[in-house]
């Protein structure tokens, strides 16, 4: 009798250990069995020592520019997104849930990301810009036509409005119109006058322009609002010499129903199509594309559940709820349609929601919940049954995505530890990591995964360094059955052997712990048949085989 283990898999721990198939493992721990071989996990390394806040240090951000990299900070449970715009000269990052400024969202952008010794980011700004809400009025008008000319004119009638706009460029919807104001379409001026700024628009924020525009009526008969001049934020008068023709009416008004973000609002986030989105109570609210300031209340849909956590993957936005989920499809927030999943999994943790490239994965009450598609599944059957999934205490999860796989933390009060697994490859069983943060984070750009532990030290995985975690890969429990079997000798194929140990197991005895050098078989003590075999191997160097059987001759035997 021979027992061989190749191509390698993780836990389940919901199944019996006989009843494991014969690669998979119950016990993995550390170990990385995505290439069919045992591998050793990174190192976890020191990364910075962060500034002490006064109080916990919450959610950490890495952020990478070509200038200054380092770590955002927040005593909150923040949710960060960076801005949408492709090569944004301000670098610009948005987050929500942050408890200095009563539930706005808020943003900041260099050089004002870094400064300062104890807050990072030290300066922030509000989201969005009100609109003014004082109309101007008409100072005067005039003409440079004569009193006769005038006669045989037609008149013009003129509305004005004016916006606020930021140093960031974030452009406010108009104030309320001015009143009628009837002038020729050429050779006028008119001035007008009470733009005032509002001290409102102005609080959180730095206005340093308005924008004028004045309504224009096409061949068709359309009336809309075109921009005929800008003046700084301190001038209050306006004068327009503008003739019909020299006004741009291809570009009318864009922000007329912009709004800005709804105060209390969580779980931002942004999609690879540009758009903004997060949610307050039972709606979820949205952006125009590209526009992380504008929150368009036509773009807001109301469930029927209070939502705890949204995230994004495809075309698809998730929002999990107390109840059922939600996805939200389409591209456009102005075109999008509203499904109620099939799946009774309320989401009990916000920070266990990790959006992923092809589905979005959070912990419900029992177990791991996959959004992918058009629907949702309960992920993690193979590993937890519900007694065993309640222990971990669920709302206690934290997770991050890693590679794509989903890496949550728990704590259930008397013990701390780490899950990884492939939500969309679950046959590959999942496997536990000796380790516990308070917080992680990804930075995407180059995958990296960075760890806040006790006293505000950062870690990191280290992929390149030489140095590795140690393993631990135990076998199903082997039921030879007859009479027996009496396994006399082992092999390990590795590809070094710089640190690998095997033990083997025999009716729950330890019959051989070996240190294995190289890959020529070596032998067990003599014993008497037993039943039931297990084979344990630890160690930093990858293992691609493992064989145990009753005589070296049959040892020697391919396949």
């Amino acid at each position: 009798m021979r027992i061989k283990i190749s191509n390698f898999l993780n836990m389940f721990p919901r199944i019996d250990e006989r009843k494991l198939k014969d690669t998979a493992a119950a016990v993995a721990k550390d170990a990385d069995v995505t290439s069919g071989v045992i591998r050793p996990f990174y190192s976890l390394d020191f990364k910075q020592q962060l500034n002490d806040m006064g109080s916990e240090t919450k959610t950490i951000h890495y952020f990478d520019y070509p200038n200054i990299s380092g770590f955002f900070q927040f005593k909150d449970y923040v949710d960060i997104a960076y801005s949408p715009i492709a090569d944004d000269q301000y670098r610009r990052v948005y987050w929500s849930g942050d408890s200095r400024d009563n539930g706005h969202l808020l943003y900041s952008y260099t050089p004002k990301l870094t400064n300062g010794a104890v807050f990072n980011p030290a300066t922030w700004y509000r989201v969005g810009v009100p609109a003014p809400t004082v109309a101007p009025i008409i100072n005067s008008s005039s003409s440079t036509f004569t009193e006769d000319e005038l006669a045989d004119l037609s008149d013009e009638a003129r509305i004005y409005v004016y916006t606020y706009v930021t140093e960031t460029g974030e452009e406010s919807a108009p104030s309320p119109a001015s009143g009628m104001v009837y002038t020729p379409h050429d050779n006028s001026t008119v001035e007008i006058g009470l733009l005032i700024t509002d001290a409102n628009a102005s609080s959180g924020r730095v206005i340093t322009k308005k924008r004028i525009y004045r309504s224009l009526t096409d061949s068709s008969g359309n009336a809309d609002l075109y921009f005929v001049g800008e003046i700084l934020a301190a001038a209050d008068t306006f004068t327009d010499t503008l003739d019909s023709n020299e006004i741009n009416t291809q570009d009318p008004l864009p922000t007329i129903a912009w709004d800005i973000p709804r105060q209390g609002m969580s779980g931002l986030g942004v999609t690879p199509k540009g758009v903004n989105y997060a949610f307050i109570g039972k709606i979820a609210c949205f952006t125009v594309p590209y526009h992380p300031y504008a929150w368009s209340r036509d773009y807001e849909v109301t469930l029927q559940y209070d939502i705890v956590a949204m995230g994004h993957y495809e075309n698809y936005i998730l929002c999990a709820t107390t109840g059922t989920p939600y996805i939200i499809s389409g591209i456009d927030p102005s075109s999008t349609s509203v499904d109620e999943l099939p799946l009774n999994e309320p989401c009990i943790s916000k920070r266990s929601l990790v959006s992923m490239a092809k589905c979005v994965c959070y912990a419900s009450p029992n177990g791991i919940v996959m959004a992918y598609g058009s629907t949702a599944k309960l992920v993690s059957d193979s590993f937890f049954d519900k007694d065993t999934w309640a222990a971990l205490k669920p709302e206690s999860i934290h997770a991050v995505e890693h590679r794509g796989k989903y890496l949550f933390f728990y704590d259930n009060g008397t013990e701390k530890g780490a899950f990884l697994f492939d939500p969309l490859q679950v046959d590959f069983g999942i496997v536990r990591l000796d380790m516990w943060y308070k917080a992680a984070t990804r930075h995407h750009q180059t995958e990296q995964l960075f760890f806040l532990g006790d006293a505000n030290k950062v870690y990191y995985f280290n992929d390149i360094s030489p140095e590795k975690r140690s393993f631990t890969w135990r076998s199903k429990l082997f039921d030879v059955g007859g009479r027996g079997a009496r396994m006399l000798c082992a092999q390990v194929i590795a590809n070094t052997y710089e640190n690998i140990t095997i033990r083997i197991y025999a009716d729950g005895k330890l019959i051989r712990e070996h240190k294995v050098l190289d890959r020529r078989p070596f032998r067990l003590p003599n014993h008497s048949p037993r039943f039931d075999w297990q084979i344990e191997v630890t160690g930093t160097s990858e293992v691609s085989d493992i064989y145990l059987a009753e005589s070296m001759l049959e040892l020697a035997k391919n396949g």
